[in-house]
């Protein structure tokens, strides 16, 4: 499990480099925000990935780390479901709304969660 968890914490860390200097290339210049959401998108994967394996050791971990690997994969799922019923189901223009916005900061705010979380295993192990 230790080695498991160094390895998943590593390949955070890895990923998280281009994915938040692909967020700072947005401001100067927004073309990038394709770039910064295909990075998004796999390391979106990936913790997806990670949390799936951590639920192997599910029954090592304290009640709060439990609850918070339940609340990241929730939001995880209720993400894509809402990504895709505002810009596919409903139609909503990508650049006519301030739902890019959200759906851009959102991955931020995941990864972080994720980090936290996988900083608090790293902790108890």
């Amino acid at each position: 499990m230790k080695y498991t968890i160094r390895l998943i914490t590593w390949i955070n860390r890895f990923l998280m480099i281009p994915f938040i200097i692909s967020i700072l290339l947005i401001f100067i210049n927004t073309d990038f925000y394709l770039v910064s959401a295909c990075f998004a998108f796999v390391i979106g994967f990936v913790h997806i990935l990670c949390a799936l394996s951590t639920l192997f050791y599910i029954n090592t971990f304290t009640q709060r780390l439990v609850r918070f690997i339940t609340i990241y994969l929730s939001i995880v799922v209720l993400y894509f479901i809402s990504y895709f019923l505002f810009f596919e189901f409903l139609k909503i223009q990508f650049r006519e709304s301030v739902f890019p916005f959200i759906f851009g900061l959102a991955p931020i705010y995941l990864s972080l969660f994720w980090t936290y979380i996988l900083k608090s295993i790293k902790k108890r192990i």
